[in-house]
């Protein structure tokens, strides 16, 4: 009977192992141009703008996400699908002015995050912010 009640209160440990990880592939991608200078832009104005990139490695590219540097960048849109290896992809943003500081050389980034060495890659932006 006391065998039972332990085997009750107790069942017997099943063996956990961890889920077989997959390790993350890698690849890498090239921007058409790696900055944008928007020129002067007057306060409170906004401005869009898409820029490229290629897939310049040998797996397919899935942008996971992406974000702006600080407020004054939002993305609108990127390429949702995985960008083959040697094919094109975007990302639209949109600079507004009402969130960045009156300056000559104002500058932010976009950040791109997904299958790339250190998990993301920056795009630079400027503007010279004027009243």
């Amino acid at each position: 009977m006391e065998a039972i009640l332990k085997i009750q209160l107790f069942p017997p440990k099943k063996k956990i192992t961890e889920p077989e990880t997959k390790k993350r592939v890698l690849t890498s991608i090239k921007f058409d141009k790696k900055e944008h200078n928007f020129g002067a832009i007057k306060f409170g104005e906004s401005r869009e703008l898409t820029f490229e990139f290629t897939n310049t490695g040998k797996e397919d590219f899935k942008i996971d996400f992406v974000q702006g540097g600080c407020t004054c960048t939002e993305p609108l849109d990127w390429s949702r699908k995985p960008v083959q290896p040697g094919k094109k992809g975007f990302v639209k943003i949109k600079f507004d002015s009402n969130f960045a500081e009156l300056k000559k050389g104002y500058s932010s980034a976009v950040e791109i995050y997904g299958n790339v060495k250190n998990d993301m890659e920056l795009y630079f932006l400027s503007a010279d912010i004027v009243k």
